[in-house]
């Protein structure tokens, strides 16, 4: 690979292309900084230098779309091993692609579906996930699409340095892109076997049973590398400090109103929340010092949160800061005060130009950046050293992305992490859940390094081996074509699914449905959804 690189690579970006030649579908668990585009274009051009792909698709965050392209031409060697890449190519750009080309495709990952549509699902010989946590749920169309075009794909990787936001459940979708052979294609008939049902609310959601924890680690290990980026690099250390504060006077009075009675009332302004969640997201609105009315208008109450900020903020010396926020009535006020002292730009979801952030880690101005913390994804900002988490989520991978754009190779100084917190509000148990979830990513990401179990050992020492492309999962785990099957196609729980059957005249052979094969169940999922649609026309025109 030496001859076709320009850049030495580092050992575990060695181990790394090694692993994903030898399996063909790999997980590059890795954290943010440690150079896994340069590992997997490593094995790229291995692989296209033999001949063996030419059509490569790299689905990522919109923010990260060109990273390919520029790490391509700074680390390949082009003249020797020459590869196209298009960013979001155009009609005229795909007509263009010769035969004998390799090209290399990036996207945004909202842009799958019409990937599908324009090439089909058997166009790519490889397909790299970016990010992948971003397919991590079953049922969204990204993890959809993903999964019919890995179906054809003899080389699959899935890239991210957080994968895990809520439980190890979070894995199998990921999985599923890369070998559904693994836990199998049904989500259904897996949490029936290895889950319990908790209710929340009006919501049943599965939690992973104990007894399955370690085992869901053990099946993807053989494919998985794990990467934490002190264990590669000399980076320097990190220091987190909280600001607290006190809510006072009308913001006080209607955090409490909002807490108690799911109201407020303000004036002639009224805002109402029948949802736990909505009232939580009210709830952090009001620790910033607004909130919004159920007529969607912005009120202002005190801004305690922003002089807390302020009186840190004027104090510390002249030098590159990053902060944190959540809510753009909250990145306006900041961005407004913060002008008074010296430059600041914005990248939130209305910034046309998302490449902002590479002006502030390339230019003197601006001096300070406000990021929307869903934005903290493919970007670079390691060029600060001082970030202010102004407000979040719950969500620990956003969090821990916006952490990584800082922490990470390039930083050169001692990073300090400050977090603005309210005093008994929602702040300091959004603080203490995201510390929980870290603590469990990082227990993941441990087990994910480690080798192979005594067991796997002690086994393999037996001479037992496991016959190729055999199925871990138990006979009645595998895929074979039922309720869950015909449910998931319907895009209906199973008991609907159920009742759509008996209504359309079908009848169970035995003690249970069972389609016999994809196409019949597919067939069956066609007839269903024309019944039904006559159903409500008919009902329509009495």
């Amino acid at each position: 690979m030496g001859r076709l690189l320009k850049t030495k690579l580092m050992g575990h970006q060695r181990k790394g292309a090694s692993l994903f030649l030898k399996h063909k579908s790999v997980a590059f668990f890795w954290e943010p900084g440690t150079g896994k585009t340069l590992g997997v274009l490593a094995a790229i051009v291995r692989l296209a230098s033999k001949g063996s792909i030419k059509r490569i698709l790299v689905a990522g965050p919109k923010t990260a779309r060109t990273v390919w392209s520029r790490q391509l031409i700074e680390h390949v060697r082009i003249d020797r091993i020459p590869i196209y890449a298009l960013i979001d190519p155009s009609a005229s750009q795909i007509n263009a692609i010769k035969n004998d080309d390799i090209t290399l495709i990036s996207v945004s990952h909202r842009r799958l579906s019409a990937i599908l549509d324009t090439f089909g699902d058997d166009y790519f010989d490889m397909i790299v996930i970016d990010e992948s946590q971003r397919i991590k749920k079953h049922n969204t169309q990204q993890s959809k699409v993903a999964y019919e075009l890995g179906k054809y794909a003899e080389y699959k990787c899935i890239l991210s340095g957080t994968p895990l936001d809520k439980s190890e459940l979070d894995l199998w979708a990921q999985y599923r892109f890369l070998d559904d052979s693994i836990f199998g294609h049904n989500w259904f008939k897996f949490i029936k076997r290895y889950c319990h049902q908790i209710d929340i609310g009006h919501t049943r959601i599965p939690k992973l049973k104990n007894a399955y924890k370690k085992w869901i680690i053990d099946q993807v290990k053989h494919i998985t590398m794990a990467v934490k980026r002190r264990d590669v690099l000399d980076l320097p250390p990190v220091v987190d400090g909280i600001i607290d504060f006190e809510l006072r006077g009308k913001a006080k009075k209607a955090y409490k109103q909002m807490e108690e009675e799911f109201l407020i009332e303000f004036g002639d302004h009224t805002s109402t929340s029948e949802m736990t969640v909505t009232a939580m997201l009210r709830l952090q609105q009001l620790t910033g010092g607004f909130f919004k009315t159920d007529d969607d208008d912005t009120i202002q109450l005190e801004q305690d949160k922003l002089n807390a900020f302020l009186d840190h903020f004027e104090d510390m010396p002249d030098q590159k800061v990053v902060i944190f926020a959540q809510y753009t009535a909250e990145i306006d006020i900041l961005h407004e005060a913060i002008l008074r002292f010296t430059t600041v730009e914005i990248l939130d979801g209305r910034t046309k130009d998302r490449t902002i952030w590479e002006t502030f880690q390339d230019e003197h101005d601006p001096r300070v950046i406000i990021v929307q913390t869903q934005m903290g994804v493919g970007i670079d900002l390691f060029k600060a050293s001082l970030a202010y988490f102004y407000s979040g989520s719950f969500s620990y991978i956003d969090y821990r992305q916006c952490r990584d754009r800082l922490d990470r190779k390039g930083q050169l100084n001692k990073i300090l992490f400050i977090h603005l917190l309210a005093q008994f509000t929602i702040d300091m148990h959004r603080y203490n859940v995201l510390k929980i979830k870290g603590d469990l990513a990082d227990h993941v990401f441990n087990q994910l390094k480690k080798g192979k179990t005594m067991a796997k050992k002690e086994k393999a020492a037996k001479g037992e081996k496991k016959a190729k492309g055999k199925s871990n999962l138990p006979e009645f785990v595998k895929p074979k074509y039922g309720i869950p099957e015909l449910a998931e196609e319907l895009g209906v729980e199973p008991s609907v699914c159920r009742q759509k059957l008996r209504a359309g005249g079908y009848e169970k052979e035995g003690r249970a449905w069972d389609f016999g094969s994809a196409k019949e169940m597919k067939n069956t999922a066609k007839d269903l959804a024309s019944k039904t649609k006559k159903k409500k026309k008919d009902e329509d025109d009495d």
